[in-house]
C-alpha cells in the first residue's frame, strides 16, 4: 500500500485508503448488494442549516499528551474514561498510549510481533472493566492486557473476522462483506446467531475505522459505504438511523452494476459521502461523514442532543491548518464534552483561545459545545 502511494495522485489519506479498497473490491469481484429496506429514523441532512464547530464553542480546555515522539495519523482512536486516556495508534507501531486524565504518560499496553504477548495485527480494541482488549485478525486471537500492560490471557476464535466485540462471554464479530461462506455480515463466535444479513457476491472491503461503537448493553455499528447507524441489542439487531445526504449519498446503482468497472465509474463521477465513525454517550451522540465533492472534501458532523432529540448539522473543510476543529474530532465523554485530538500545526492555531501549548507533539482540545 505504501509502494502504491507513491504512484498515486496525491489524495486525502482517508480518500486514498477508501478508494484503495473499494477498487480492489471491484476488480476482483463484481459487487450486486442492495441496501435494507429497514430505514428507522430517517435524518435528512439540511444544507441551509449547518454550522462551524468555532462558531457554537461553549468553552474549551487543552489536554497536552506529555510524551516525546509521538507520531500518529489519522487513522487513530482516542477513548476517554474518568480517569485515562487512551490513545491507539493502529497502523504505524501498532500499540496503546496509556495516560492518566491530565495526559501525563503512563506506559505503552501492547506490542507487534511473534512472542507470546505481542500480536500480529491490532485491529481492534476496546476497554473492558480494568482490562484492555486488543484484538489480532491475522491470528484469530483476543488480548488482555492489565493497565500495567501485563498480558493476563488469550483467546483463540475459531472464525475469522474484521473487527469484534466483546459481549459478556461472547465475541460478536464482523466480516462484512468477504465471507465467503455465509450472506450474514455480523455473526456471534459460540452461539449460532447471525446478523445483518448481505445480498452482495464476495466483496473485499476492509474497514479502516471503529465498526462497533458500546455503550451500556448496547452495541452500536457503523459501516463506511453504508448510510445506516443500527443497534445490536438482546440478540437482535435493528437500523437506528438512515441519513439522506439527497444528491451525495452514494446510490443504489453503485451496488447494482454486472460490471465493477461500471459501478467505480458511478462513484468516481459524482459528489458522494461515506460514514467515518460514530460516537454515543449519555447526553450526545455523533455520527462523522465525509463528504467528497468537486470543490473540496468536508467532514459533515451529525450531532444529536439525547435529551431532546433535536440534531445539529456541522461542516468543516478539511486539510485547514489554522482550524483545531478541522479533521480533528475523536470522542465524547460521559459528562457531555468533546475531543478534538490536535498536533503541533493545530495547537498553533489555540492562540485565539487563549491557550498556551507546552510543546509536545499532541495533545487534546477538550470543548463544551452550545447544543440546545
Amino acid at each position: 500500500l505504501h509502494d502504491l502511494n507513491t504512484n498515486l495522485i496525491y489524495l486525502d489519506l482517508e480518500i486514498f485508503f477508501l478508494f484503495f479498497q473499494i477498487i480492489f473490491c471491484l476488480i476482483l469481484f463484481s459487487c450486486t448488494s442492495k441496501l435494507s429496506e429497514d430505514l428507522g429514523e430517517v435524518i435528512i441532512y439540511d444544507s441551509d442549516n449547518v454550522h462551524f464547530f468555532s462558531k457554537i464553542v461553549d468553552s474549551v480546555d487543552f489536554i497536552p499528551l506529555k510524551i516525546n515522539n509521538l507520531s500518529l495519523d489519522d487513522f487513530s482512536e482516542v477513548y476517554k474514561t474518568k480517569e485515562s486516556i487512551f490513545v491507539v495508534d493502529k497502523t504505524l507501531k501498532k500499540t496503546v498510549y496509556y495516560f492518566d486524565a491530565k495526559g501525563q504518560f503512563m506506559n505503552l499496553i501492547g506490542s507487534s510481533g511473534r512472542a507470546y504477548n505481542e500480536y500480529l495485527e491490532l485491529s481492534d480494541f476496546m476497554l473492558s472493566g480494568d482490562s484492555l482488549l486488543i484484538f489480532d485478525s491475522k491470528n484469530r486471537k483476543v488480548f488482555f492486557y492489565g493497565m500495567d500492560g501485563r498480558l493476563l490471557r488469550k483467546d483463540t476464535l475459531i472464525n475469522n473476522f474484521q473487527k469484534a466485540r466483546r459481549i459478556k462471554n461472547d465475541y460478536i464479530l464482523y466480516l462484512g462483506d468477504c465471507n465467503a461462506d455465509s450472506k450474514y455480515k455480523l455473526f456471534m463466535e459460540k452461539s449460532d446467531d447471525k446478523f445483518l444479513k448481505s445480498n452482495s457476491n464476495v466483496m473485499h472491503f476492509t474497514e479502516l475505522f471503529p465498526v462497533f461503537c458500546s455503550h451500556g448493553d448496547s452495541v452500536y455499528v457503523r459501516e463506511t459505504l453504508s448510510n445506516k447507524i443500527r443497534l445490536l441489542y438482546d440478540n437482535k439487531i435493528s437500523t437506528l438511523y438512515t441519513f439522506d445526504f439527497g444528491n451525495y449519498s452514494i446510490p443504489d446503482e453503485f451496488y447494482t452494476q454486472s460490471s465493477a468497472h461500471e459501478s467505480m465509474e458511478i462513484l468516481l463521477n459524482q459528489d458522494y459521502t461515506y460514514q467515518k465513525q460514530f460516537c454515543i454517550a449519555s447526553r450526545f451522540a455523533l455520527i462523522e461523514n465525509i463528504m467528497n465533492r468537486q470543490d473540496g472534501v468536508r467532514a459533515v458532523y451529525a450531532i444529536l442532543n439525547r435529551f431532546n432529540d433535536k440534531w445539529l448539522w456541522v461542516n468543516q473543510v478539511l486539510e485547514q491548518e489554522n482550524d483545531p476543529f478541522s479533521g480533528t474530532f475523536k470522542f465524547i465523554d460521559e459528562e457531555g464534552y468533546f475531543y478534538f485530538l490536535l498536533d503541533k500545526v493545530k495547537q498553533n492555531a489555540l492562540a485565539e483561545y487563549g491557550i498556551n501549548i507546552d510543546g509536545y507533539e499532541y495533545g487534546l482540545l477538550k470543548c463544551k459545545l452550545k447544543i440546545d
